[in-house]
């Protein structure tokens, strides 16, 4: 227990981990954590926007990926059009889901951070 409540002193976090009150368990430390400043708070609401974004760019490029490869597949007339097309259809409906789950994800996110 003395190397795990050292680490967290030595830490830049200004916790300070104390032994179980009742004595009931020794393998236990209480840690208090101070409430959220509201420059934390802003900085956390910026960090989930700029994660959503990265996200959402990650998600455009499979996209681009992926149209290259059927545009590839049309060409060289591996595959049929109509095959090709319906892939691309399911394609779309998974990004425009994924793109609405990231949304309320980042929304949810800040939602909750700016309230509190």
């Amino acid at each position: 227990m003395k190397p795990v409540s050292a680490a967290i002193q030595s830490s830049n976090l200004s916790l300070t981990p104390q032994p179980d009150p009742t004595g009931a368990n020794p393998l236990l430390l209480v840690i208090n954590i101070p409430p959220p400043t509201a420059d934390s708070r802003r900085a956390v609401v910026t960090e989930a926007n700029q994660a959503g974004e990265r996200a959402s760019v990650n998600l455009r490029n499979a996209r681009g990926k992926q149209q290259k490869k059927f545009r590839a597949m049309q060409l060289a007339k591996s595959a049929r059009m109509d095959v090709l097309k319906k892939a691309g259809t399911q394609m779309e409906k998974v990004v425009e889901k994924g793109t609405a789950e990231l949304k309320r994800l980042v929304d949810g996110a800040k939602k909750v951070l700016e309230s509190g």
